[in-house]
């Protein structure tokens, strides 16, 4: 059994009111907010929140749910929001053991030494079938629709007299 890796590194802002610290990390897990579901990539977390970078479309005060390996899916409101990055504040604290499993699921730091080269490359890897619901819908009314062009073609091949 080959052990998991982590990347362990703990943020200390001097002035930074935050009473939990930080950890972090880069982790792809979904979140999903207003029925959209998104994969999103966590940059550090804490006991109390977590800065995330995801292409879900998310306002100050929305809330949303988001899959940490070690917790059920867990609440998490929108304190700002900055282009991509998102930082949320949990609606119940997790526990220092959840925090501890996400980092465990981490890639190590020699994998991907940048966040912003993982977060870049997090957004080359993603394509629009992950964000839009619009082109889900239009991509299965379009394969519908070819199997019920075929259906009928086999039908009338099968009745018609040749």
């Amino acid at each position: 059994m080959q052990p998991l890796s982590a990347e362990i590194l703990t943020e200390v802002l001097i002035g930074d009111e935050r009473t939990a610290v930080r950890r972090s990390l880069r982790l792809g897990v979904s979140a999903s907010s207003s029925g959209h579901v998104a994969m999103a990539l966590i940059l550090n977390i804490s006991e109390t929140g977590l800065l995330i970078e995801t292409l879900l479309e998310l306002a100050e005060g929305e809330t949303l749910l988001v899959e940490i390996p070690g917790a059920i899916a867990t609440t998490a409101r929108v304190i700002w929001r900055e282009g991509f990055l998102v930082g949320c504040e949990f609606a119940s604290p997790v526990s220092l053991g959840t925090v501890s499993a996400a980092q465990l699921m981490s890639p190590t730091a020699a994998q991907h030494s940048d966040t912003q080269e993982l977060a870049s490359e997090f957004r080359r890897d993603v394509g629009p079938w992950d964000y839009d619901e619009a082109f889900v819908q239009t991509a299965i009314v379009i394969v519908t629709s070819l199997i019920s062009v075929m259906a009928l073609l086999i039908f009338l091949v099968a009745v018609l007299p040749l």
